[in-house]
Order: C-alpha cells, then sequence, then structure tokens
C-alpha cells in the first residue's frame, strides 16, 4: 500500500511567517550627526567629546562612550564643528536627538542634531526652487448644525453594546438616527458642556468629533485615559489616567520629563496642545490603600468665567491656577486649615452679558469687573467652631463667614444665578446619637449677605434648587432604618418645596407630600429639575424593589405674570402623576425642559436595560428595551444669542408664536396622516393582490384534483356548522372609535375559541376609520353601517363628567331596527366570554321582550354623582343565589328593575325600534338618566323584561361585591366596567387583577394568532401593558 504524501506547496504558512518575522533595522538607524559643537585642537578633542558624553547621559538618559563618537579633523588637525555619534538601537538614538538638539552646550554653541538618514534627502535637494503646490482651502463643517434644526429638535447619544448613535428626538419621542458607528469609543462617551464636541475615549487618549458628520476635530494622546472634564467655554478638556504619566522618547510624545509620574493633564482644545500637567493630591501611593485610591471627579473646579481652575488638597489648601497657562494665582494657593470643599459661584445673566461684551471689545470704558466668589467649609478644630466663608478671587477678601456647631457634615449648594448659597448642614446632638439638619441660606443680593436657617427635623436625603428660580426640593426622612442601614432596604421619604416670599424676604415652606397611609408609601432619593425650572421630575434610584418617577409641577393652574401671594403658589405645587419604570439606573432631561429620559444601563447592572422619553407632564412618549444598553446623554445647547430684552419681548408675544406653532403641529400632522393612510392602503392592496393570487392557485389546484371549487363561505378556523334554521341569529356589538376595537376584536376571538355557531356582527357608525373596518374585515367579521343616534336637543339632559362616555351608547339602540337579523345578543365590546353561551341565542322569547341580567346598584367605588338609592342593600344581586335571578314585582324595589344593558336578547323589529326612538324623543325621563340606553331599556321595556343569570353579563366587579354568589367556574361571560384592561396592567393587590389577567391572556392568544393579517401595529398602539399609573385611578 503506497503512502499518500501532502503537496507542501499548498500549505499557506502566511501565519507563521507573519508570526515570526523580523524588521530589518538598518544600523545607520543609531547614528545621529549633531553639529553646532566648539572647533577645538587636537589636544583638546578628548576632552570635548567626554563633555558630549556627559551632556547625553544628563539630558537624554542614554550612556555614550568616546569610542562610539567620531569628530572629523581637518588638515591642520582642527575640528569641523560637527561630529558623528553610533548609539546602541534606534530609541536610544530618537532620544538622543529629542534631548540634544537645540540644547545650548555654552554661551555661544547650539547643538543642532539630525539623524544619519536624513543626509541622504539633504544632498539630494533640487539646486532649482520648486514652489510648493498651494492646497485647497476645505471648510470644515459648523460645528453648531445640529442647531438649525427647522422642527427644533434636539439631539441624544445612545450606546448600545458597540454602537454608538447620535438621534434626533422629537414630539413622539421617536429616536431618529442621524449618524452611527461601531466601537466609536472603548470606555465611554461624553458632551461638551455647549454641545460642540462629542469626546470618545480610548485606550491611546481622546478623540473630539464635531459638525454634522461628525467628523473627527481633535486628539489628545493620553494613554489609558478613565476620566475627562471640560471647562465651561469648552476651552480646554481635563483628562485623568490611573497610570503616570512616562515620558516617551518619540518626538510626537506631548510629555516631557517634567510631566513624569502626574495623573492630570489639561490641553487646550483648540490648539490641541498640552497646557500643563498634574499629580494627584490627597492620595497614598499605598497601592494596599484601597480608600486613598478614590478620588474626587471632576478634580478640578472652573469659576464660571473660565479664568480660573481651582483644586482643594484636603485639610491644608485651595489652589487656584489662571489661565492660559494655569499658572498659580499669586504664586501660591489659600491656605486654610482644615479645609475640606469649596465651590464657585455661578454667573447671572447680566454678568454674562457683561463678559461677552469684555470678551468681543464692546464693553463700555470703566465698565464694573466681576470678581470671581467662592464658598469654602472647614469642620471643627481643636476648639474651633467649623464655619463657612465666601471669598473674592483674585483679591482673596472674605466677605462672609458663619460659625457652624454640632457639625457632622456640609454640603455647598449654589443657586444657578448665584443670588443664593444653601449650606446644608447635617449636625449631631451633644450625645451625637442623633442627627438633624439645618439650611443656612445666604442671600448675595443684599447688603451684608444676610443668612436664614431653617431647621430640618429630619435627615435631608437630597437638595437641589430651581434652575434660575427661587424654589428648592427636599427630600427628608425620619425613617428609624437611617441609622442602621440595611442593604436593599430604602427609607421611607417625604417631599418639600420652598420658595422665597418676597414681601417677607425669607424662604417658606410651600407645600409637603407625604404618604397618607401605608399603600402611597414613597421611597424616593433623588431631585431632577427641568433645566428651565416650574417643572420637577422625583424619582428611586439605587433599588432593585422600587423604581417610583414623581412628576410635579410648581405652577399648575396659576397665572405666572400674576403677582400672587406665595400661599397660592403653594396649592400650584401639585404632584401631576406618579410612574415607574422597572430597572431604572439614570434620568436625564433635554436642554429645552420639554422631555425628559429615564433609563436603566446595564453599567449599573439594571435588571431591564432601555429607556423611556416623557414629555414634562409625565406622558409616556416612547419606551424602548435594548439589550446591553448603557447610556444616554442629550446634547447640551449653548446659552442664548438672545438679550434679555429680545427674550422679554417673545414671551409677551408667546400666544402669537403659539398659534403658528400648532398651525405647524396640524399640518405636520396631517401630513403624517396621509402617508400613514397610503402606506397602509398600499399594504392591503399588496396583500389582497396575493390574497387574489393564492385562491386562484388553490382553485386551480384543486380543479387538478377533481374537487368542487371551494365555497365563499367556507368555514374560517374555530368555526362551528350551522345549519339553515340557525341563520338569522348572531351577536352584535357597536363600534364608533378605534380606542374599542382591541376590545371587539378579543371578544370576537373568544366567541369562536369557545366555538361558539354564530358570528359576530360589528354595527358602525362613520366615524369609525376605514383601517377599523379594514382590519374587521380581514379577520372576516362583517360591518354594518348605521347612522349615529341621539335625544333631541330638548330632551337631551346633561351628562355627569365622569359618564360623557355614556354619550355615544344611545346609538346602541340601533340594534333594534336590523331586522335582517331574527335573534340578536347585544355584546359590548369591553366583553370577554370565557364559556359557550349560545343558549341565548336558541332560547325562547316572545317578540317585543328582550332578557337581560340585573344591574348591580352596589356602587362599589361610592362615586358621588351615582343615585343615593344605589346601595348595596338595595342591589338585585344582592338576594340573588348562584344561577337563580330575582324577577321583578310590584313589591320589589325600586333598583331592582333595572337592568345592565352590557348584554341583551333582543328580536329586531321596525316596530319596536319606531316605539324606542317615539320615547326617545318626548319621555320627560329621558333628559334624567345617568346611564343613556341602559335606563331607557329598563323603562321601555318595563313589564317585558326577562333577566337571566349573571353568568351571562358577570361585571368584574361582582365577584368582590357579591362573592357569595359568583363561581369562576360558573362565568361565561365577563364584563370590564369601568376601567378597560387595555388601559393598563393592574397590581397584584388590586381586586380585579385576576380578571383583568384573563383579558390579557385571551389578547395574547389573539396576537398570537393574527399571523399576516395587516395592521397589527394599529391594535398594539391602542393597548399599554404599563402598570397603572396612580392619576388613572
Amino acid at each position: 500500500m503506497q503512502a499518500d504524501h501532502a503537496d507542501t506547496d499548498a500549505i499557506d504558512y502566511s501565519d507563521l511567517e507573519a508570526k515570526y518575522a523580523t524588521e530589518y533595522v538598518s544600523p545607520l538607524d543609531s547614528v545621529v550627526i549633531l553639529d553646532g559643537a566648539p572647533i577645538v585642537g587636537q589636544d583638546k578633542v578628548d576632552r570635548l567629546l567626554k563633555a558630549v558624553a556627559k551632556a547625553a547621559a544628563k539630558e537624554a538618559g542614554v550612556s555614550v562612550s568616546t569610542e562610539q563618537i567620531e569628530m572629523p579633523l581637518d588638515e591642520q588637525g582642527q575640528s569641523k564643528g560637527f561630529m558623528f555619534v553610533s548609539l546602541d538601537n534606534p530609541t536610544e538614538a530618537q532620544a538622543f536627538q529629542r534631548a540634544l538638539h537645540g540644547h545650548a552646550f555654552d554661551k555661544r554653541h547650539t547643538f543642532s542634531v539630525v539623524p544619519f538618514t536624513d543626509v541622504d534627502s539633504y544632498a539630494n535637494l533640487d539646486e532649482e526652487f520648486q514652489e510648493p503646490s498651494k492646497e485647497d482651502w476645505a471648510p470644515r463643517e459648523h460645528f453648531r448644525a445640529w442647531l438649525a434644526d427647522p422642527a427644533g429638535r434636539d439631539q441624544m447619544i445612545l450606546y448600545v453594546g458597540d454602537d454608538l448613535r447620535v438621534s434626533w428626538t422629537g414630539k413622539t419621542g421617536v429616536a431618529d438616527v442621524a449618524h452611527q458607528r461601531n466601537k466609536w469609543t472603548d470606555l465611554f462617551t461624553q458632551w461638551s458642556p455647549q454641545g460642540t464636541y462629542l469626546a470618545t475615549i480610548h485606550l491611546q487618549g481622546v478623540a473630539l468629533w464635531g459638525g454634522a458628520s461628525f467628523e473627527r476635530i481633535n486628539r489628545f494622546a493620553h494613554p489609558e485615559v478613565k476620566l475627562i472634564d471640560f471647562s465651561p467655554y469648552e476651552r480646554y478638556l481635563v483628562t485623568w489616567s490611573p497610570r503616570p504619566i512616562e515620558p516617551s522618547n518619540s518626538p510626537l510624545s506631548p510629555f516631557t520629563d517634567e510631566d513624569a509620574g502626574n495623573n492630570v493633564a489639561v490641553w487646550d482644545v483648540v490648539t490641541g496642545q498640552l497646557v500643563r500637567t498634574f499629580p494627584m493630591v490627597g492620595v497614598s501611593s499605598d497601592p494596599a490603600n484601597e480608600l486613598n485610591k478614590r478620588i474626587t471627579w471632576p478634580m478640578f473646579k472652573w469659576s464660571p468665567d473660565e479664568k480660573y481652575a481651582a483644586r482643594v488638597t484636603p485639610g491644608q489648601q485651595i489652589s487656584v491656577y489662571e489661565t492660559p497657562s494655569l499658572g498659580m494665582l499669586g504664586k501660591k494657593s489659600i491656605k486654610i486649615e482644615g479645609v475640606v470643599d469649596f465651590e464657585w459661584a455661578p454667573m447671572n445673566d447680566r454678568e454674562r452679558e457683561a463678559l461677552e461684551a469684555e470678551r468681543n471689545g464692546s464693553a463700555k470704558p470703566g465698565s464694573f469687573v466681576r470678581e470671581n466668589k467662592i464658598a469654602f467649609w472647614m469642620p471643627e478644630v481643636m476648639n474651633q467652631p467649623a464655619r463657612v466663608s465666601l471669598m473674592n478671587l483674585p483679591s482673596r477678601a472674605i466677605i462672609r463667614s458663619k460659625n457652624l456647631f454640632n457639625v457632622h457634615d456640609c454640603k455647598l449648594h449654589w443657586q444657578s444665578n448665584g443670588d443664593f448659597l444653601c449650606v446644608k448642614v447635617d449636625r449631631h446632638t451633644k450625645t451625637g446619637k442623633t442627627k438633624y439638619c439645618n439650611l443656612e441660606l445666604f442671600r448675595l443680593r443684599e447688603k451684608d449677605v444676610p443668612v436664614q436657617v431653617i431647621e430640618i427635623k429630619d435627615t435631608v436625603i437630597a437638595f437641589a434648587w430651581e434652575p434660575a428660580g427661587q424654589r428648592f426640593a427636599l427630600i427628608t426622612s425620619n425613617d428609624p432604618s437611617l441609622a442602621n442601614p440595611i442593604v436593599g432596604q430604602l427609607p421611607k421619604t417625604t417631599v418639600q418645596f420652598y420658595g422665597f416670599d418676597q414681601r417677607k424676604g425669607d424662604f417658606l415652606l410651600l407645600r409637603t407630600f407625604d404618604a397618607k397611609n401605608a399603600a402611597e408609601q414613597k421611597y424616593l432619593n433623588n431631585v431632577y429639575w427641568s433645566p428651565k425650572g416650574r417643572h420637577c421630575l422625583i424619582a428611586t434610584l439605587g433599588s432593585t424593589t422600587k423604581f417610583d418617577i414623581d412628576f410635579y409641577d410648581m405652577d399648575l393652574d396659576r397665572d405666572e405674570s400674576s403677582k400672587a401671594p406665595e400661599k397660592d403658589a403653594g396649592e400650584a405645587s401639585r404632584l401631576i402623576t406618579s410612574v415607574e419604570q422597572y430597572g431604572l439606573t439614570d434620568v436625564e432631561w433635554d436642554p429645552s425642559g420639554r422631555y425628559v429620559a429615564t433609563y436603566g444601563s446595564m453599567w449599573m447592572s439594571s435588571m431591564e436595560p432601555g429607556y423611556s422619553i416623557w414629555d414634562f407632564k409625565g406622558v409616556k412618549l416612547e419606551e424602548t428595551k435594548i439589550d446591553r444598553f448603557k447610556q444616554l446623554l442629550w446634547r447640551p445647547r449653548p446659552p442664548t444669542l438672545l438679550s434679555r430684552e429680545q427674550q422679554k419681548q417673545i414671551r409677551k408675544n408667546l400666544r402669537d408664536y403659539s398659534r403658528q406653532f400648532e398651525e405647524q403641529d396640524q399640518l405636520e400632522l396631517a401630513n403624517e396622516n396621509s402617508e400613514l393612510v397610503e402606506r397602509r392602503t398600499r399594504l392591503l392592496d399588496e396583500w389582497n393582490a396575493w390574497r387574489r393570487e393564492c385562491q386562484e392557485m388553490l382553485e386551480r389546484r384543486r380543479k387538478e384534483l377533481g374537487k368542487p371549487p371551494k365555497a365563499e363561505n367556507d368555514l374560517r378556523p374555530n368555526e362551528v356548522p350551522i345549519s339553515d334554521d340557525e341563520r338569522g341569529k348572531a351577536w352584535a356589538t357597536l363600534l364608533t372609535k378605534t380606542s374599542y376595537l382591541q376590545g371587539a376584536l378579543v371578544l370576537a376571538d373568544s366567541l369562536a375559541r369557545h366555538r361558539s355557531k354564530y358570528p359576530l356582527v360589528v354595527f358602525a357608525t362613520q366615524e369609525l376609520p376605514q383601517v377599523a373596518r379594514d382590519i374587521l374585515d380581514a379577520r372576516g367579521i362583517r360591518v354594518r353601517d348605521i347612522d349615529y343616534l341621539e335625544p333631541p336637543k330638548e330632551n337631551r339632559g346633561e351628562l355627569d363628567e365622569h359618564d360623557r362616555r355614556f354619550a355615544d351608547t344611545w346609538t346602541k339602540l340601533r340594534v333594534f331596527e336590523m331586522t335582517e337579523f331574527e335573534r340578536l345578543v347585544l355584546l359590548d365590546s369591553d366583553m370577554l366570554c370565557v364559556r359557550n353561551m349560545d343558549e341565548l341565542l336558541e332560547m325562547p322569547l316572545d317578540d317585543g321582550w328582550i332578557a337581560a341580567a340585573h344591574a348591580c346598584t352596589c356602587n362599589p367605588r361610592k362615586l358621588a354623582h351615582y343615585p343615593k338609592e344605589w346601595i348595596p342593600e338595595n342591589c338585585g344581586h344582592t338576594q340573588a343565589r348562584l344561577t337563580t335571578p330575582l324577577a321583578p314585582s310590584d313589591f320589589s324595589k325600586s333598583t331592582h328593575d333595572r337592568l345592565n344593558s352590557g348584554l341583551v336578547v333582543l328580536r329586531p323589529s321596525r316596530s319596536t325600534f319606531d316605539g324606542i326612538v317615539s320615547f326617545l324623543n318626548t319621555d320627560p325621563r329621558v333628559a334624567t338618566y345617568k346611564f343613556p340606553d341602559q335606563d331607557l331599556l329598563a323603562d321601555f321595556f318595563k313589564d317585558r323584561f326577562l333577566p337571566i343569570s349573571y353568568r351571562y353579563n358577570a361585571l368584574k366587579t361582582l365577584r368582590y361585591c357579591h362573592a357569595e354568589m359568583w363561581r369562576d367556574e360558573d362565568v361565561k361571560n365577563v364584563h370590564f366596567i369601568l376601567k378597560k384592561p387595555w388601559y393598563y396592567t393592574l397590581p397584584e393587590s388590586d381586586p380585579d387583577y385576576e380578571v383583568h389577567a384573563w383579558w390579557w391572556k385571551a389578547f395574547d392568544e389573539l396576537e398570537a394568532s393574527w399571523g399576516d393579517t395587516p395592521h397589527w401595529d394599529v391594535i398594539a398602539a391602542t393597548v399599554n401593558r404599563e402598570l397603572r399609573r396612580d392619576d388613572l385611578n
């Protein structure tokens, strides 16, 4: 047997060759030419070479022997002023060149060092001058192009997996991707303060991007950078890396030996040049000391005018550095024994305008020059009390100080205009066991800076000023668990709002939002004001069990132009809605204050990564669940270019602008609707064409197999054969709008699933949109057109505001004129068939009679507008047992002849319908009806009403109002009165939770059976799976 031999020529060795490839290094790469040396005689050559070797060791850190230096001599034995230096390797050669090129050897001689390999290029220079070609100037894209969006939309960053997306977000909340790249950043991303640049973080450093297409603007080489920060006007970038700076021998490296060991670098954003590096302060070099490894970021705090950057050395000093060189202000730090923290005072609008005038040279001579202010605090030291001080810079003058006692901790909170400073002082009693809080409120715009003290008996968990306003929000708690925190357990909290009383000149409490009972108890811990003020979001973050979000409006139904007393301001403060978002970890307002994003980040171990977009009223516009969702950041906007007077004029004419905006919105909506209708019509036509093609193919196939043609009325899935004598009977439900379309479809599907022999017919007014009709037709549900029906104006009462939804129900009476049917069972669209009930269409029923279940008159919700006699003891179901109905009699209570019109068995008749219409137009009782069609049927058929079991019209509330009567196994048809299942998902604690779950299960079955039927998006848009909102209770 002959062995097989492999063809070695066919083997690919490219991977091995690449792995073991060696790069050729020319010996000449290690040689440099040093020029500019002194010209010496032969007797001093050795001394000169030793001096050069010594300079190489000192300046470049390279060891060079005199044998490695070759210095040519002329015929007289004099040196020629240059020499050749052979280093051990190219890296040393680069270091030698970098260190000694331009080095002053003495007062008369400066070295010039070039690589030996450059000699050829110099030798081969063309003798004739060649004028360099002129490069065409390519203008860069405008860095603020996004501000010109015609719709006034804002942009946001979405970081998902390895994808970074810049998206537009408008009124709908839907993210419209404007730019997307894969692996655009290695760590995270960050906008600059005015939104001009997008910063991405990489192993090698930071890159800045800008313009409409996000071209790269600049790069900053800081290896293993982990944190970044911008100055307020985006002129400087601060970077931090845990890896100490190691100067490179590369001439392209921005760092020198002076930067070695530092961790912080400050860069000029425009030029890309390094301004200065700094070491860490207050951090131990001991790697075992993990506590000292923690840093505070941003490490440098910038003054609002960008003139200064400062940082604190805890317990010792505040160091202030002056731009552009970042040299120490006054060449020394501000020594403050025990100093813990400080904050710069912000600028107000007037000061910003003055700063802009100063920068562009339009400031008037002698204009006031603003001094920056800082607030700092120091704890108790020995017998000295704690102290808060205000200092002007650069003069270093103290303008106000206040001593504090029994201080545990302080937090400094400046109001955004610098008008007020709140020092939140956490205090302890003399025993040290109990903690409470004081708010020290400094009023900077008043003479001598007066201070108001507000004592808070409880622990203050969070504090936040209203932007550009005079209000602030507090979250407080007196929960005993604060003393001994338990992991995973949050303290119970209270929300308080304070405002400035212009008459008294003090801050006062406007409103407290506290839980009235255990069910309403909240565990909120973070405050987020809208950037424009007025609206406030307060949320629970950092919990695995609580995800509360509360939206507040501080001026609800209050005329901002009126000078209402502060009492009215407190009454205008309202909690407008409460919601939840499972897995919530972060909250971000957009810069306009119109929208707010709440999201769960995988970085924070969110159990449900993704985001939601809400408007400022707490209405959810968009929800997206995304695996590996990391970050969402709105793009900031620069300060407005409009003067205060121009802004004031715009607000004055806001109503005129509003009308223009409303017209634009209506036009956009009309265009969107037109496009949507066209799209859906096209899709429906395509589907119908495909369906006809399939039917034709089916008929051809049946003909080939010798089978008869398929009849038009062949059975749909779940249908049961029906005999001739059963024709003319059907279920019927009214539809006037798409908000009940999902209910009708679930009802039809549930009837079919429980093997009903009879079809469901939808009778609809002309208001029912065509798309709804198309959906019903696609599901094989017949639509029967009818006219709207209501009493004449003179006989029409005013419905209570709670029951105006019943205005359309007069039209249900049109079912009696559908005489093409022999028997109908009228069903409300908010019903669910849970067992077959075909017997209702087959039961004996005399002409002119109806059959229906009793109305429940218990009024379990205690609604004030319901009739006074509607109490449990007067309910027709109270005396009922199981399936035995309570027949009305002359001795019955007035409520016993009331029926529920959600299910009515009837025989359509023209004469009956004419009688109903006559009653509707003339009977004076019609104007008093609270339940339009239901009360009319009860009175019109008073002696011709056959009561049937509750099981056919099982109101969901009967399950607990009449628990002794209700049996799950007997119920055939559930009626979802009041709030519908598709409004929201109920919490498990709600008594209707289980019954609503039956409807949602049926809805899921409908969705699973939908298949290729078009327009499921229309159905999905009418249901809400979110947990119930409290404002809808």
